[in-house]
C-alpha cells in the first residue's frame, strides 16, 4: 500500500520513555535604565533575576542611599502584576548613546545569561512624543448632494 496522507497530526507511542516538552520561556524581559547605587550590576553587562528581592537588591542594595534610579521603578512595576524572568542592564547614564550601547548589550544576553529577553523596556526613554505631522491630504471635500431621482428613472 502507497503511503498515506494524513491531514493532522499522528501520535507514535514507543516504550514506557517519558520526554518532557521544553518551550521557550516567553515571559523574559530585558529592562535598560539607571542603577547609580548598585555595585552589583556592571555597565552594559545583562544579568538575569528571577525573584524580586534579588533583582531590587541587585539595583538599589539595602545599605545604599541615595537615587534608585529608572531600573528600579520599572522591577518594582513588572513583579506587582506577575512573577517574570527579567534581564537588567545598567546604562551609564540617560543620556542617549549610552542607554543604546545599553540596548545593544541585550543582543548578548542569551549567550550570557541564557534567558531571552522577548521584550523590551527602556524606562524614560522614548517618553516624549514628536509632534504630530500635518496632514499632507487636504479633507476631502464634502458627498454632492443625492439626486432625489429613483433609480428606476435614472438614465445611463
Amino acid at each position: 500500500m502507497a503511503d498515506l496522507y494524513v491531514h493532522g497530526v499522528v501520535i507514535k507511542e514507543g516504550g514506557s520513555e517519558i520526554r518532557q516538552i521544553r518551550s521557550p520561556n516567553q515571559s523574559v524581559i530585558g529592562i535598560v535604565g539607571t542603577a547609580p547605587a548598585s555595585t552589583e550590576l556592571k555597565p552594559n553587562v545583562p544579568r538575569a533575576y528571577f525573584k524580586k528581592k534579588a533583582a531590587l537588591e541587585a539595583i538599589f542594595p539595602s545599605e545604599a542611599s541615595g537615587v534608585k534610579g529608572s531600573l528600579h521603578e520599572a522591577v518594582t512595576g513588572i513583579f506587582d502584576q506577575l512573577e517574570a524572568t527579567v534581564v537588567l542592564v545598567k546604562s551609564l547614564s540617560d543620556s542617549d548613546g549610552d542607554l543604546i550601547k545599553a540596548i545593544e548589550s541585550l543582543a548578548e544576553a542569551q549567550s550570557i545569561t541564557d534567558q531571552k529577553p522577548k521584550i523590551l523596556i527602556a524606562p524614560g526613554y522614548g517618553n516624549t512624543n514628536p509632534k504630530p505631522a500635518v496632514n499632507p491630504v487636504s479633507d476631502p471635500s464634502p458627498d454632492p448632494e443625492p439626486d432625489p431621482t429613483p433609480l428606476s428613472r435614472r438614465r445611463p
